[in-house]
């Protein structure tokens, strides 16, 4: 069964700000959208190293990811080689479209790329991957009919 669920401890969670859409690395660090004060938009992505159990000051991603408008709904592949959110930038398909971005070895983000028509269609968010990694999870935007659709990574490596 499942335990008693736990808040995350500040700094991931505090009174003047919201934390959302969690998603893990295989070795603990958790990313998250955040309208923390010190951000570049409304709404943006964040990193939190996981160190001797306990989580570190969250760290933006920084202007590559994010924009003056709103980045949010997210997931990060295990090794983190890549990550897959939300936004409302400009020149998309959508509202709201989903964006990737690739992680070197030097861990600089590239700039991000939409995941294009096929997927962005109407919009898109909520982001999931597969326990595989070979499938990515999306919704529909919410305004819309909120149907879940699911396409092969392969458009994510297409885009690398």
């Amino acid at each position: 069964g499942w335990g008693e669920p736990e808040l995350v401890p500040p700094p991931i969670n505090g009174p003047d700000h919201h934390d959302s859409s969690p998603s893990l690395t295989a070795d603990g660090t958790m990313y998250f959208f955040s309208s923390r004060e010190g951000g570049f938009g409304r709404a943006d992505v964040y990193r939190s190293l996981q160190i001797n159990g306990v989580y570190t000051r969250p760290e933006n991603l920084g202007p590559t990811i994010n924009t003056e408008h709103s980045e949010y709904d997210l997931v990060v592949a295990p090794d983190e080689s890549f990550l897959v959110f939300s936004s409302t930038r400009p020149g998309g398909y959508g509202e709201v479209d989903l964006y990737v971005s690739f992680r070197d070895s030097g861990d600089r983000w590239s700039t991000p790329k939409n995941l294009g028509p096929e997927v962005n269609a109407t919009g898109a968010v909520f982001p999931s991957l597969s326990d595989d990694g070979k499938l990515l999870f999306y919704q529909s935007r919410p305004d819309d009919d909120g149907t879940v659709y699911w396409v092969s990574t392969d458009v994510i490596q297409d885009l690398r």
